[in-house]
């Protein structure tokens, strides 16, 4: 009898299950895929969404070309919609207001913020994404030093929506790659300071115009959207950029040198001249801190190993001495975008974004808590730091002599 009653009340419970009581039906939502926050003239903040066109996606949805030459401005798979307020929530609000459909952001790829609401500070913002139950901490967040709602309006030429390319750039591995949830995490770290990629827009014409992307209408920017190097944070304020070159030493710092980056090196004139170009295979970082009578020192080894591709040296690449000449010219080389980069944050910025702090506090922790974490920005500073690499020059390819050796000994 037990049974039979429990199993009655199970079917009957069985329509209250189903179904899903938070359904969002898409027809009623507008997929925000970018945001950019702006700090304007006036102090007040401006919020800019792209939103998806659901309709403009398909094989369909192909952007068109008028008869004027100019683009069919109704054929884009997105809208760019914009307000400002006093916070991001009130500009939010005023967006909503004035959309048929309910905004929608677990959709979102990047939060993109200009210089001037970088420099004031991201508190407010970062606040209001840490705390919207919809918001994706897997967003990833850059920067650019205009205005982040150009970065919106740029128009790709692969893809249909502008963020996704900024994402599957990010996604390369050629940048530092700070997502919302990773920015935020250095931020209330007190061992770390926060760090970003800084995005522009660049011209299209890849045959070399020097003619600058310009907003050509209120709803588009031709040309192609590149990584441009890192934005530096002190706390939460935007305190300087970082260009390629020192990038390239920051990514060492951080164990983030992508597989396959090319290096390019000069060989001198007494050695046999012209240039010699490799690809990375792997690479490791360590840092090892020591800390003596109240003194931190930094030790920092660096590891490579790479394939040489090209040559149009005079160089015999199956003489060893000629692969030792090659690795020490790498190791050279790489120790110089390693102490480029650690003047430009240790002297310029004093911004610890380069990780010392983590490894001090790693490996002293007792320390650490009692007394030099609130002395580091000052000790950052001061840290004598010594690098030693070891390069391997692996494969060098089917040949040992390069086209110009071979010239040089038909004559």
């Amino acid at each position: 009898m037990t049974k039979r009653i429990l199993f009655f009340i199970i079917l009957l419970a069985l329509p209250l299950l189903s179904g899903c009581w938070s359904r969002k039906e898409v027809n009623d939502v507008a997929f925000v895929s970018g945001i950019g926050i702006d700090q304007m003239e006036d102090g007040r903040i401006r919020l800019a969404l792209q939103l998806a066109i659901p309709r403009m996606l398909g094989s369909s949805g192909q952007g068109g070309t008028s008869s004027s030459g100019e683009k069919d401005i109704a054929a884009k798979a997105v809208w760019i919609v914009s307000e400002s307020g006093e916070s991001i929530m009130d500009a939010y609000r005023k967006l909503q207001e004035k959309l048929q459909r309910e905004i929608f952001f677990a959709h979102n790829r990047i939060i993109c913020i200009g210089e001037s609401m970088a420099r004031q500070g991201l508190s407010p913002v970062l606040d209001f994404f840490v705390r919207y139950q919809e918001s994706r901490m897997q967003s990833y967040l850059i920067f650019t030093r205009g205005e982040a709602l150009d970065l919106l309006y740029y128009l790709p030429k692969f893809e249909k929506i502008p963020a996704e390319v900024i994402r599957e750039s990010e996604k390369t591995g050629t940048g530092i790659g700070s997502k919302m949830r990773d920015f935020a995490e250095m931020l209330l770290a007190d061992d770390s300071q926060p760090l970003a990629d800084e995005f522009e827009i660049v011209a299209s014409n890849v045959q070399g115009s020097e003619e600058t992307a310009k907003r050509e209408a209120p709803s588009a920017i031709e040309g192609s959207v590149a990584l441009k190097g890192l934005a530096v944070f002190k706390d939460d304020k935007l305190v300087g950029w970082i260009d390629r070159k020192e990038t390239r030493g920051v990514l060492w710092f951080h164990n983030k040198t992508k597989k396959g980056s090319a290096y390019t090196l000069e060989i001198p004139k007494d050695k046999g001249g012209g240039k010699v170009s490799l690809e990375m295979i792997s690479s490791k970082t360590e840092l090892k801190p020591s800390l003596k009578e109240g003194e931190v020192g930094m030790e920092v080894k660096t590891y490579l190993k790479a394939d040489l591709y090209e040559s149009s040296s005079s160089l015999d690449l199956t003489d060893p001495k000629s692969i030792r000449l090659i690795e020490n010219l790498l190791a050279e080389d790489v120790e110089n975008r390693l102490r480029l980069a650690l003047k430009k944050v240790q002297k310029d910025y004093r911004s610890d974004i380069i990780g010392f702090g983590a490894a001090v506090h790693r490996k002293y922790p007792r320390q650490w808590q009692n007394g030099l974490n609130e002395r580091w920005d000052q000790v950052f500073t001061e840290i004598p730091v010594t690098i030693h690499s070891k390069m391997t020059v692996r494969n060098t390819g089917l040949t040992g002599s390069s086209l110009k050796q071979k010239e040089e000994e038909n004559k």
